[in-house]
């Protein structure tokens, strides 16, 4: 069974969310991939950014784009 609990979360265009993950307060940006069983909480998951299976992360921009401001 593939059981995911996403809450108060956005997911853009072509996000794809394995199974048994858990998503909240997040922002998950185009193409991005969550593996199975990983866990965001209070998250921004940049544009084509996987997260790990079994990651777990609270408070975090997940990117693999250097920010400049």
């Amino acid at each position: 069974m593939s059981l995911s609990r996403v809450f108060n979360s956005v997911l853009m265009s072509n996000v794809e969310v394995q199974e048994r993950v858990a998503l909240e307060n997040c922002v998950v940006c185009n193409g991005a991939v969550i593996e199975s069983g990983a866990r965001l909480v209070n998250c921004v998951v940049g544009s084509g950014f996987r997260v790990a299976q079994g990651a777990e992360h609270s408070n975090e921009l997940l990117t693999e784009t250097v920010m400049d401001f």
